[in-house]
């Protein structure tokens, strides 16, 4: 047999002639109900304990990008006739929807209220995670949050029940989104625990806790005692405790604090250069979380989601810690 590229890159599923955007993932997803009965079958059920026939899963309506005047674009609609209504969003990367966007949606449930409904949020996240932060945007309706590895356990379960052309179909699609989410780096969902002093430091007009939480902003050296790139996540402590997560939206390096923080005295510099990073709103785990036993100033990384499930920072800590090096064996 050949060898097919596209580009540079070498085609082995045909699902990987979509590509590996947030919406070609869903167009192979799509795709796959459509073709295997028995994957759509079993999605609902391991995911929404929703059960269909199989004359039901093959007379199914699967709608890609379907746009309603409510101004929203589904990403997937699955609709069984007189029975079942579901919504599926899905993203690519450790995020959720924002609340705008699944407000959207609203009228679609309203008009569908007398069938079997959900909505369902594909996403790289820990279904801990993702569940914390859909709670926090606070929506009219329920929303199941699934992992992209969910997913995929689902389709590898589906794979030994079938035979034929259906288990082709579902062959390439495992292959093709194993390769889409093992792409995602383990180093996506990281976090950067860092400390803050509750003090305002000398000729300074804001403290540092409020240049954070007011400003909305957070600075350290270019390349100096350690500092990594911009993350895309710092999580915050102080008072013992982790205080609150921030997603790190944009950054710019500077020579001079003052020129994006007034309140910053000015300071003549000499090639000295800042990251200045621009922070979104903040989050955090429903529970306290403590330091632990870690150094007070001490600047450590954590995966996104052992934040939300771990006590303390350092238990975060040693299970990121854990993870990173079964992932060097499994290299």
């Amino acid at each position: 047999m050949g060898t097919l590229r596209l580009g540079n890159k070498v085609v082995d599923t045909y699902f990987s002639l979509f590509g590996e955007k947030e919406n070609d993932i869903t167009y192979a997803i799509g795709w796959g109900f459509r073709e295997s009965p028995t994957l759509l079958i079993e999605f609902l059920k391991h995911h929404t304990k929703i059960s269909i026939t199989p004359d039901e899963a093959k007379d199914a309506l699967i709608r890609l990008q379907n746009y309603e005047d409510d101004g929203g674009f589904t990403d997937i609609e699955v609709i069984v006739k007189g029975s079942v209504f579901i919504v599926i969003e899905a993203k690519k990367g450790w995020v959720v929807p924002r609340r705008d966007q699944l407000m959207r949606y609203q009228q679609r449930f309203e008009l569908h209220h007398e069938l079997n409904s959900r909505f369902i949020v594909l996403s790289e996240c820990n279904n801990v995670f993702a569940a914390a932060e859909l709670r926090h945007i606070n929506l009219p309706f329920d929303v199941i949050p699934v992992s992209w590895s969910d997913v995929l356990i689902t389709i590898r379960k589906t794979e030994r029940l079938i035979r034929g052309k259906e288990r082709h179909t579902i062959a390439h699609l495992r292959q093709y989104l194993s390769g889409v989410i093992t792409m995602q780096e383990i180093e996506s969902n990281m976090v950067y625990c860092v400390s803050l002093k509750n003090a305002t430091p000398p000729g300074w007009s804001i403290s540092l806790i409020d240049m954070v939480e007011k400003k909305n902003k957070y600075y350290y050296p270019v390349g100096e005692g350690g500092w990594p790139e911009p993350p895309n996540y710092l999580a915050f402590r102080y008072s013992s405790k982790l205080q609150y997560i921030r997603h790190v939206e944009s950054y710019e390096i500077v020579k001079n604090l003052h020129d994006v923080l007034p309140e910053i005295p000015f300071v003549s510099t000499e090639g000295d250069l800042n990251y200045v990073l621009n922070l979104g709103p903040p989050f955090k785990p429903d529970h306290e979380v403590k330091n632990g036993d870690i150094w007070p100033n001490g600047r450590i990384w954590c995966m996104l989601d052992t934040l939300f499930t771990e006590e303390t920072i350092k238990a975060a800590k040693e299970l990121t810690d854990k993870r990173l090096e079964m992932n060097k064996l499994r290299m």
